[in-house]
């Protein structure tokens, strides 16, 4: 009994401590919020010159196939387009983003989170697609016939940035030698030697073609084993009237009636 009661109290203890732990945590998103809507006020409430249409613009709904960089820049080009600060842009493009979004929000420091630039960093290293894509997409992309150059050339700036955004630490130059080099090393790769470099953290082009020629050479290996050891069961099979060995005989032991073996 005395083992049950103690039982007990630690488990309510657990359950205390927990329930005390979501306290603060609600208490801690409230006063995010409360300092948000704070700095919301300020800043359109300021003395600055601003666009009579600021407040109309309408940005569009978030959908779940939505691309997050995508949207961003749509949104960008619209509140641009209408003259609004950037210091205000996280308080109309944040109430538009899903759960999964003001959830990195509320993750940063608040001090960070209002700052439009760093909140885009933020969400596109949340909602990262790999850099081949971006890479892909820069040198492959097309001028549709209704896209005049100078939205084509757009286009192909915002896959630029995505690419050097994957690739590139924050505040360093691109190092466009090694990233030309990966591009062209990268297509004469086979697409299985392609999908286990995938996932690979790889900084430079000789990296890169190390690890390729090591996997090739793992792969030859294997082959080589595989096919040495089919054959000698093709062998073995062939001595034994064409039945390939399983590891284990089906006979019937006429002395002790097990399986496995004759006597």
């Amino acid at each position: 009994m005395g083992e049950k009661r103690q039982m007990y109290r630690e488990e309510q203890e657990r359950e205390e401590r927990r329930k005390e732990q979501e306290r603060e945590e609600e208490e801690v998103e409230r006063q995010r919020q409360r300092q948000f809507e704070l700095e919301k006020l300020r800043l359109t409430s300021s003395s600055k010159p601003r666009s009579p249409h600021v407040h109309a613009v309408s940005l569009p709904p978030w959908e779940e196939k939505t691309k997050m960089d995508k949207y961003l820049s749509t949104c960008e080009r619209l509140l641009d387009a209408s003259k609004v600060d950037q210091e205000v842009w996280v308080a109309y493009i944040l109430p538009k983003l899903p759960e999964k979004a003001r959830t990195v929000y509320n993750r940063m420091p608040a001090d960070r989170a209002n700052v439009y630039p760093q909140l885009k960093r933020s969400l596109l290293n949340s909602y990262a697609i790999s850099p081949f894509v971006y890479r892909q997409n820069f040198f492959g992309w097309k001028k549709r016939v209704a896209c005049s150059y100078t939205e084509y050339l757009g286009e192909i700036e915002d896959h630029l940035d995505m690419w050097l955004h994957c690739v590139v630490p924050n505040g360093q130059e691109p190092n466009w030698r090694e990233l030309l080099l990966r591009y062209r090393l990268d297509q004469q790769f086979p697409e299985e030697v392609a999908m286990h470099l995938a996932d690979k953290n790889i900084v430079t082009a000789a990296e890169s073609a190390d690890l390729a020629d090591e996997y090739l050479v793992q792969r030859k290996i294997y082959a080589r084993t595989t096919s040495q050891r089919d054959t000698q069961n093709e062998n073995y099979s062939s001595l034994t009237g064409g039945q390939r060995w399983s590891g284990y005989s089906n006979s019937i032991c006429t002395f002790c009636q097990r399986r496995g073996h004759v006597q």
